[in-house]
């Protein structure tokens, strides 16, 4: 655009391998990269704040780190990056478009922001190469099709209290699921016949399990060091989790 803050349009027939979004630019906008197969890397400048619908789709990106204060992204932004293996997206994107990462079959590594609330329909359709997801900490629940049939490995926090077992039973490779004893996702590893992998814990935190941090923790933490428990204790709920 004239005020150099909208990248409008990359040529698909420029044989371009890297590029670098001039730090003028605020917002990509629908399509900008679209059938850019040659385009292999991009370099994002720190005060862009909106990707738009398609703007990289069917490129040959083969990763993507969204800056910290962007915004927002549009429906089908990534679809179809068959060579993408892994993706960041900042804490800064509260919601994003559906069908996000759909066809990005060689997706291995996905980070999704912590403050998603839900994650958008069709995020991970057809990423059959992503086997351990982190559901973001905020999400309250999780719906079919949010997660990759693919996984092995889930780490869900004990925010999101609505986990059905259709959504699980539809992950045929799923082996494990982490996170916090007591909560949902503790209890859909049980129902669902799962391995339960409980969250780390760190040594400050409340060990003997009464809501106060004292000296009564300091001492069961020496103890433990002393005596050599084991990764996970079960006396304490696996409060002590790893002993070096």
């Amino acid at each position: 655009s004239n005020d150099m803050k909208t990248l409008i349009k990359c040529p698909a027939d420029r044989y371009i391998n890297d590029y670098t979004v001039p730090e003028t630019v605020e917002v990509i906008a629908d399509n900008a990269f679209l059938n850019c197969y040659e385009l292999n890397t991009i370099e994002l400048p720190a005060g862009l704040k909106k990707i738009g619908k398609s703007a990289f789709a069917s490129s040959g990106l083969e990763f993507i780190t969204v800056p910290e204060n962007t915004e927002e992204i549009g429906d089908m932004a990534f679809d179809g990056c068959d060579e993408m293996t892994s993706a960041v997206m900042p804490e800064s994107i509260t919601s994003f478009g559906k069908y996000v990462f759909r066809n990005c079959r060689e997706l291995h590594s996905v980070k999704l922001p912590d403050n998603l609330k839900k994650i958008p329909e069709g995020t991970f359709e057809n990423c059959n190469g992503i086997t351990c997801l982190a559901v973001p900490k905020d999400a309250e629940s999780i719906e079919k099709g949010d997660i990759p049939l693919s996984v092995k490995q889930l780490i869900i926090s004990s925010a999101t209290d609505s986990i059905p077992d259709e959504v699980l039973a539809e992950c045929a490779d799923l082996e494990t699921i982490s996170g916090e004893y007591d909560s949902e996702a503790y209890f859909a590893a049980e129902r669902n016949n799962l391995e339960f992998i409980p969250e780390y814990k760190d040594y400050s935190s409340d060990i003997n399990g009464d809501e106060i941090l004292n000296i009564a923790d300091m001492i069961l933490l020496k103890s433990a060091i002393l005596d050599g428990t084991p990764e996970q204790s079960e006396e304490y709920g696996g409060r002590i989790s790893r002993v070096y």
